[in-house]
C-alpha cells in the first residue's frame, strides 16, 4: 500500500470488514517512501470486503483506501513423497509418505497400464480415493505379467488437486509347475 503524503512511522493497518465493522488484521508503519508492507495469512476459504487505513498524522488527515475484494481458495496440499510399488502376480501393494499440509483431505489414486501415469486427476482408471490418514492401498484384480503406471494426487476438500507423484510397476508372471507324468509303463527286455 502507498499513503501521500509520506509521514514515515505513520500507522498502518489492512482492515478486514467483519459483520458490518471495519478490523484491523495486520498493522505496519510508512517508511519514508510512503509505502508499508503487510502480511496476512489466509483464512476460511470466502468472499472479503478489505480496505487500507492510515492514522492521521502531522498534519497528514487519516485515509482509508477504496473497498476491494477478495477471494480465499482453500491452499492446495503439498505432494505426497516417498511412493513406492511391490508388485505381485495380480495386485500391486502402494506405499507413501503424506504431505503435512493442514488442508490435506485425501490421495487419489488413479491407474494406467503401459509406462506413463496418468497426466491429471481424471484421467486413467480411478484406483481409489484414500481417507488423508492413510499411506497404503493394494490394487487387486490386475492381469499378471502387466506393467502398471500409478499417479497419487493430494487434495483438499474442494477438491484441488497436488501435482502427482507417480510410480510405474510389472506385475509378476506365475509359472505353473507341469503335473506329473501319468500312465508310466515300463517293458522289460532281455540284454
Amino acid at each position: 500500500m502507498k499513503f501521500a503524503p509520506v509521514r514515515p512511522g505513520r500507522a498502518v493497518a489492512l482492515q478486514l470488514l467483519k459483520s458490518g465493522v471495519w478490523t484491523a488484521v495486520a498493522t505496519g508503519k510508512q517508511s519514508t517512501t510512503g509505502t508499508a508492507s503487510l502480511v496476512v495469512t489466509a483464512g476460511t476459504p470466502g468472499v472479503y470486503s478489505y480496505r487500507g487505513w492510515t492514522a492521521a498524522l502531522s498534519g497528514a488527515p487519516a485515509f482509508a483506501s477504496p473497498t476491494r475484494t477478495l477471494t480465499v481458495t482453500a491452499a492446495i496440499p503439498w505432494p505426497v513423497t516417498n511412493v513406492s510399488a511391490t508388485p505381485a502376480s495380480t495386485t500391486v501393494a502402494l506405499s507413501w509418505t503424506n504431505p503435512t499440509s493442514a488442508s490435506l483431505t485425501g490421495v487419489m489414486i488413479r491407474r494406467a497400464a503401459g509406462a506413463t501415469a496418468p497426466a491429471s486427476a481424471t484421467a486413467g482408471t480411478l484406483v481409489t480415493d484414500a481417507a488423508k490418514t492413510a499411506t497404503s492401498y493394494t490394487n487387486t484384480g490386475l492381469s499378471s505379467g502387466t506393467q502398471y503406471s500409478y499417479a497419487l494426487f493430494a487434495h483438499n476438500g474442494t477438491p484441488l488437486y497436488a501435482p502427482a507423484a507417480k510410480v510405474t510397476t510389472t506385475t509378476t508372471v506365475v509359472v505353473t509347475a507341469p503335473g506329473p507324468v501319468t500312465n508310466v509303463a515300463a517293458t522289460p527286455a532281455d540284454m
